[in-house]
């Protein structure tokens, strides 16, 4: 039998909606397409993550890992707030399905006023924290300094907070996008693990499908989404230094649908003044440029909670247990908020048995 030639006009042809073309037709324009990206490129506002990163991209779905404590939220908050206030006239939708209601805002509003604290060094810039703001013992105090962050507050119009009600499911975080995709350059999911899900004795697989709904949404829409993601804990006392992407809680596709991927982790020493907390950076996976090979150490501070833009840069060693600095020869092209510190940590051996 003679087989039957076909022609995309031929009614026995199948369709399969595969919208082949030649790359020569593709190829049309994408200097121009490439060119546009840069204008909407937003900043982590992370000194490390910016510098190796470059930024947020308009089809990034970028995973945020850390242990419990460690500062995710203080983290995306800070891009949050910065984007709406330094990158100009941006709208970020924030999606706080672990706060409580007004979190956020709350948190912002304290971080300003320490900062103004530290920068007028007012007397109170040392003893300012948190918990004790939250509940009001400094409220007589801060005066006109608070009056001035309310107007502050007042002045963030571009930052959109959502707070979880009883359910909240992966239809409805690509309800609410596709609702402002017109307005959003930045969506933030904080974090995947409070989303809920249908079937509780498979969470890897629901989890899976809850990541490739977010990844679709951002496909769809054309705006990146950074998503917060829980760790499970870690084996004990010789942990890595820098968690890996198999810690993150759930199906390890979660990782291979993201375009990249950010860790946070603790140094597990103090930093040289009492309000700094010496912290690892890493970035192991990106797709547009490949995972990092150097682990960034900086500072987080305690007094704004927010990390310091200048970091230090090392290789870990024994298996990630340590951590030594690099030579500032071999400092990467790309490292323009590098400094030397001279550290090299290498972590504690556990006891010898008696026998």
């Amino acid at each position: 039998m003679t087989a039957i030639e076909t022609k995309p006009t031929d009614p026995l042809a199948f369709d399969f909606g595969l919208d082949f073309r030649p790359s020569s037709e593709r190829a049309k324009g994408e200097r121009a397409d490439r060119q546009s990206i840069g204008p909407k490129l937003l900043p982590y506002h992370v000194g490390f993550f910016d510098d190796y990163l470059r930024g947020i991209t308009p089809h990034d779905l970028v995973l945020l890992g850390a242990d419990s404590g460690v500062g995710k939220t203080d983290a995306v908050t800070e891009v949050a707030e910065r984007t709406v206030t330094n990158d100009g006239k941006r709208n970020v939708y924030m999606f706080a399905l672990e706060a409580e209601p007004l979190e956020i805002e709350r948190r912002i509003k304290y971080r300003r006023i320490a900062r103004w604290l530290i920068e007028r060094q007012h007397s109170l810039a040392r003893e300012i924290n948190y918990p004790d703001w939250y509940l009001g013992r400094f409220t007589s105090r801060l005066g006109v300094i608070e009056r001035e962050a309310d107007e502050y507050m007042a002045s963030l119009t571009g930052l959109h907070t959502y707070y979880k009600g009883k359910d909240f499911t992966g239809d409805d975080i690509h309800r609410l996008c596709l609702a402002v995709q017109d307005t959003a350059d930045l969506i933030i999911i904080d974090h995947l693990h409070y989303v809920d899900i249908a079937d509780t004795d498979n969470e890897n697989r629901e989890y899976k499908k809850l990541v490739k709904v977010i990844r679709d949404t951002v496909l769809t829409t054309g705006r990146p989404i950074l998503l917060v993601v829980h760790l499970r804990k870690g084996d004990g006392f010789r942990e890595p230094l820098v968690p890996s992407l198999e810690r993150i809680h759930g199906s390890s596709d979660i990782a291979k649908i993201a375009t990249a991927a950010v860790m946070i982790s603790r140094a597990p020493f103090a930093g040289r003044e009492w309000h700094l907390a010496p912290t690892f950076l890493s970035v192991p996976k990106w797709r547009l440029g490949g995972a990092s090979r150097q682990v960034a150490l900086c500072n987080y501070d305690l007094r704004t909670r927010s990390y310091l833009d200048e970091y230090t840069l090392g290789r870990l060693e024994n298996g990630g247990k340590d951590w030594t600095e690099i030579h500032d020869s071999n400092r990467p092209p790309w490292a323009r908020r590098y400094k030397a510190s001279g550290i090299e940590l290498t972590t504690i051996a556990p006891p010898a048995r008696k026998r």
